[in-house]
């Protein structure tokens, strides 16, 4: 079963659930495990048949499946061979990500899309789907908070780097990488107004 502890203004679920409401059924199935597996292959449009526990009794419902709007990537940080974003807005909707990040609000918080096989991350057996919530015992709210080797007290020659992270499901982890800066430089990719990509040193920054 879920509980619903918060409606967005404005969602599909805004005039059918309620706060406090707990999930027990949908389409006939007890459901048994998060969200994420709940709306798992169900495409936007769908109408959920929800049977709900509100106020003591049973109700049903139903929920037609909107898309998530998204804020879109307008740029990309390779970092130690971690692909990084900003939290995406859908996952910010979803309750997906830290709740430190939730209330925020804004494009708060660095995602982890994709770890790049070969990296010094890869290496050390750093995961995607994970929230970057400091490094080196420094906060991380920005991909502009992801440090160069430049910024390191000794230049980041030889220097380990500890990266505190945190998955979807709270799970906190400590990953100590060593940064190579000839293959594996720090680099962005940002997107401009006409809609070309152009690559950034961060390095040379």
């Amino acid at each position: 079963a879920l509980c619903v502890n918060r409606i967005d203004q404005g969602s599909p679920a805004e005039n059918v659930l309620r706060e406090g409401d707990v999930l027990v059924r949908s389409c006939g199935e007890y459901i048994r495990e998060g969200c994420a597996a709940l709306l798992a292959g169900v495409r936007p449009g769908r109408r959920l048949a929800l049977e709900v526990f509100r106020a003591g009794e049973m109700v049903s419902v139903e929920l037609a499946l909107g898309a998530t709007p998204s804020d879109g990537s307008e740029r990309i940080s390779i970092w130690h061979g971690l692909v990084c974003v900003a939290t995406p807005l859908a996952l910010r909707r979803a309750n997906l990500a830290p709740r430190s990040l939730l209330e925020a609000g804004g494009g708060a918080g660095v995602y982890v899309v994709r770890v790049c096989y070969g990296s010094p991350a890869q290496s050390t057996g750093m995961r995607s789907q994970v929230f970057v919530l400091e490094v080196d015992g420094r906060p991380v709210s920005s991909l502009e908070d992801l440090p160069t080797a430049a910024s390191a007290p000794d230049g980041g020659l030889g220097s380990d780097i500890r990266i505190r992270t945190v998955d979807h499901y709270g799970k906190e982890g400590m990953q100590t990488l060593r940064p190579d800066g000839l293959f594996w430089p720090h680099t962005e990719l940002r997107r401009k107004p006409d809609g070309e990509w152009v690559r950034e040193d961060r390095e040379a920054s």
